[in-house]
């Protein structure tokens, strides 16, 4: 878990317990992804990541500089991972996140998810409904229809083909072929939806503002 003031937390028994990692940093973190070999990026909004090869134990600080800031990171492997965040920008990462390389991304809103179904498979959303999509693991990216022009906050793949996104006034879009074709849900809702995670091609929940908490078992 992340938060403001550098704040990370960590956890060893699914959460009945947690504890404060030490980062050295006091800028808002948005983002953290670990993977299990115990390398991972936290996205920092300062123009840096930070990185770690020992489950959090220990942070390094990257700067990243002109190559801008980071909304949201993804690893695809125990190395390769992709970040996306303010006027489109898109980063990319072999190493584990010591070096960092701009990506094209052909749009210029914020960016503010970025999701993998596999090493290779990947969609990134944003503002005004923008929606992209990778098939080579992060280096090219091609736009697609999403239906909206709400702002889009977080995306989730339960696999290649089932996605969801969600946004603001309670939006949720699905996609059931990898994003060829996206349809509009009804949330019930109007409160921004700031979190979605699916755990198969039915099962999921969206999170968002005033304790919205959704849940679906039929895919939405």
């Amino acid at each position: 878990a992340v938060g403001q003031y550098g704040t990370i937390l960590r956890t060893t028994n699914g959460g009945a317990s947690w504890t404060i990692q030490s980062t050295g940093v006091v800028s808002i973190i948005r983002d953290i992804y670990i993977t299990d070999s115990g390398t991972g990026c936290a996205a920092i909004w300062a123009e840096a990541v930070l990185r770690t090869a020992d489950y959090g134990a220990t942070w390094n600080y990257v700067a990243l500089g002109f190559l801008g800031s980071m909304y949201s990171i993804h690893f695809t492997n125990d190395s390769t991972a992709v970040g996306v965040g303010p006027s489109g920008v898109i980063l990319r990462t072999t190493d584990a996140g010591t070096n960092w390389e701009p990506q094209i991304s052909g749009v210029y809103e914020p960016l503010t998810s970025v999701t993998f179904a596999n090493e290779m498979a990947g969609w990134a959303v944003g503002w005004h409904g923008v929606i992209l999509h990778t098939t080579d693991g992060g280096i090219n990216w091609d736009p697609q229809t999403s239906l909206t022009q709400n702002e889009l906050y977080a995306v989730s793949f339960a696999d290649a083909n089932y996605g969801w996104a969600v946004g603001w006034y309670g939006t949720i879009i699905n996609t059931t072929d990898g994003g060829a074709n996206w349809n509009l849900q009804t949330s019930g809702t109007t409160n921004p939806l700031n979190g979605v995670s699916f755990a198969s091609a039915t099962t999921g929940w969206a999170v968002g503002a005033n304790g919205t908490i959704l849940h679906t078992t039929d895919g939405g």
